[in-house]
């Protein structure tokens, strides 16, 4: 396909080429209207027939309206004569596989610290019935936080939880893909499967069917056990090696029941378990029988504490309580001399003798 530098698509203009693939290109794309406004453009590599437009129109209404924070949001899409292509955000921080480049190897908590972000999205559109189909280290976007973004979900399909018994067309990149999918049943289970192809590469630098030929991968990946990873990396624990594999079993069924549990199994194996905390040892009890210890004789007679002193009262007559409480009663006889006033001795009377009482109070306890 040739560059498209230059062009229009909808309403955007391609600037640059950011990639390539087998199936479509992306560009980097500026907004004709809207000044600094940047955008992913991916343009499909074929001119689609009015069929598989439609199809397409009808597998991109499954993804519009997947919204996540690490997933690239899809803007909009349309066709340009016969080529269809979509309009996504643009994360200017390249890909895992710029970061990781195909032959290294990748630490084991970054391993970690991906997997986990992947998977959360991949949980999200999969309750959203909808599966991915091409997992990827170049589909694994870095965002500005250097949160990792899940791309490219242009062949994605409505999914159901079992596998599908009707074929599929065949979709994805041999190198990551599940044996169902070579099939043409790709089902939930697959993606969880590419991934953790995604995380063999990363773990020996190598993924576990290697090569060039699109079909003898798919075939290894249909018939073929994949190597131990502790012949390739004999320092990993062998905890580690158990989930991937799990992860790569060739029936779907006998994998992670999801994709988070995958990434939990595979957190669990990394990470150290914590220590409970420390409990002080009891004392144990003298055997029945044995006489209590002597006292120690003292050398020298306790020490007289000094009688403690009475706080002297300095300032006025009462303290600030017993002011607080004087002001109360004197308070409550303003209010009988108030009501007898009124020509209540009732009330007053009673009133007067409460008052009293705690003012003479008030003097006692100061």
């Amino acid at each position: 396909m040739t560059h498209l530098d230059g062009q229009r698509m909808g309403n955007y203009r391609l600037v640059r080429l950011l990639g390539q693939g087998g199936f479509a290109q992306v560009y980097l794309g500026e907004h004709l209207y809207v000044p600094r406004r940047q955008a992913a453009i991916k343009v499909l590599s074929e001119r689609y027939s009015d069929v598989e437009l439609e199809r397409f129109c009808n597998e991109v209404s499954t993804i519009f309206h997947l919204v996540h924070p690490l997933i690239v949001r899809v803007l909009d899409f349309g066709v340009e004569g016969r080529t269809p292509f979509l309009v996504m955000d643009y994360a200017s921080n390249g890909t895992l596989r710029q970061r990781h480049v195909e032959g290294t190897q990748a630490p084991l908590e970054a391993i970690l610290r991906y997997v986990k972000q992947v998977a959360e999205a991949l949980q999200y559109a999969h309750e959203a019935r909808v599966i991915h189909r091409d997992i990827k280290p170049e589909n694994l976007l870095v965002g500005d936080s250097q949160q990792i973004l899940l791309s490219d979900f242009g062949i994605a399909v409505r999914s159901h939880r079992s596998v599908s018994r009707t074929p599929q067309r065949i979709s994805g990149t041999a190198r990551y893909m599940a044996p169902e999918q070579c099939e043409g049943r790709a089902c939930q289970e697959s993606d969880q499967y590419s991934l953790a192809v995604v995380v063999y590469e990363w773990l020996s630098g190598e993924p576990p069917f290697p090569g060039d030929d699109p079909f003898s991968v798919a075939l290894q990946h249909i018939q073929a056990p994949p190597p131990p990873l502790r012949d390739r990396v004999p320092t990993l624990a062998p905890e580690v090696e158990r989930a991937v594999l799990r992860a790569l079993e060739k029936n779907p069924h006998a994998r992670f029941p999801s994709v988070q549990a995958f990434a939990a199994a595979l957190e669990e194996a990394i990470l150290p378990p914590r220590l409970p905390a420390a409990v002080p040892a009891l004392a144990e009890p003298p055997p029945p029988d044995t006489p209590p210890p002597a006292p120690r004789p003292l050398t020298q007679p306790p020490a007289q504490l000094p009688p403690h002193p009475r706080p002297r009262r300095e300032g006025s007559i009462l303290g600030k309580g017993s002011l607080r409480y004087f002001m109360g009663g004197a308070l409550v006889m303003l209010i009988g001399i108030v009501a007898l006033a009124q020509g209540d001795p009732l009330v007053g009377g009673f009133a007067l003798l409460i008052g009293c009482i705690i003012c003479i109070g008030a003097f006692l306890v100061s």
